[in-house]
């Protein structure tokens, strides 16, 4: 798992190919554009409030809730849409957590 401070976005992009790689949410990621579009990307530990999550499979975001280990962290845009990271993000809301770390583009201050 990558917990780089500031990463640029084709790091990030090997970052995300590899967790879906590794099982974390099961299929392999197709938005290349929306990580390539930001040329560099910092890790912050942002708000769930903040946040705004697609649809999700339930038992998937269950499942990971239950794992021991801390959630890896999550790809948020510019406006706090998550672009990758959508299980993860159910799984920290069902362990209550206030916080989720999270790779933002470096410009975007409203999510630290």
């Amino acid at each position: 798992m990558m917990n780089k401070p500031t990463v640029s976005g084709g790091e990030l992009l090997e970052y995300i190919q590899d967790l879906h790689q590794a099982g974390w949410e099961g299929v392999p990621y197709q938005d290349r554009e929306a990580i390539l579009e930001y040329p560099q990307w910092v890790l912050v530990k942002a708000r769930i409030q903040d946040l705004k999550a697609g649809s999700h499979h339930p038992p998937v975001a269950t499942e990971y809730s239950k794992r021991k280990t801390n959630l890896p962290p999550i790809v948020v845009n510019d406006e706090g849409f998550i672009l990758d990271g959508v299980h993860r993000y159910h799984a920290a809301k069902l362990r209550k957590q206030k916080m989720i770390l999270a790779y933002v583009p470096s410009h975007s201050s409203g999510l630290r």
